[in-house]
Order: structure tokens, then C-alpha cells, then sequence
């Protein structure tokens, strides 16, 4: 009885290390398809945020000169008219200079 179990576990280490045996080119192949993986996953990502970010910044740049501006504009209008009760309208300067700080 011990003769066929020390033979049985013989032959299962045999066939088990036998299994496990890997090649030395998919060591080569695994990092080569890996790195181009990682890399193109990094491209991936960095298209897609560049393009969040252009959509996010337009979208910024559109309220700036669309909303914000012109409610700027009338602040900047009622200081100057709190300030001076004459005040009518802004000078191109002053104009300048306000558009400069949105």
C-alpha cells in the first residue's frame, strides 16, 4: 500500500511540474503586448480628458463673455455711478480695463 501511494504521488508531481513549464519567448511577449497596452491605454486616457477639458473650458469661455460680462459691465456701471452721480457712460479705457479683468 505505501509502494502504489508514494507511486501515485510521484506521478502527480510529474505531470505537475511538467504543466507548469513556460516558455522563454511568452516572458518576452507578455511584456512587449503590456507596454503596448499601457501606453495606449495612457494615450486613451489622456484623449478623452483633453477633450472634457476643451468641451468644460468652452463652456466656461461662453458663460465669461455671454453672461458674466455684460453683469460685470453694469456693476462696474452702478460703482462708477455711486461714485459720480453725473456718470453716463464708460470710456473706452475704462471699458478696456474692465473686459481685461473678466
Amino acid at each position: 500500500m505505501k509502494k502504489f501511494a508514494m507511486l501515485v504521488i510521484a506521478a502527480l508531481m510529474v505531470a505537475m511540474t511538467s504543466c507548469a513549464a513556460i516558455p522563454p519567448e511568452a516572458v518576452q511577449l507578455s511584456a512587449t503586448l503590456g507596454s503596448d497596452d499601457i501606453q495606449s491605454q495612457g494615450c486613451a486616457y489622456q484623449h478623452g480628458l483633453t477633450s472634457i477639458l476643451t468641451v468644460l473650458r468652452s463652456q466656461a469661455e461662453k458663460f465669461a463673455m455671454n453672461e458674466y460680462k455684460q453683469a460685470f459691465i453694469d456693476n462696474v456701471k452702478a460703482k462708477m455711478k455711486q461714485k459720480d452721480p453725473n456718470f453716463i457712460a464708460l470710456t473706452s479705457e475704462q471699458y478696456d480695463a474692465a473686459i481685461n479683468r473678466i
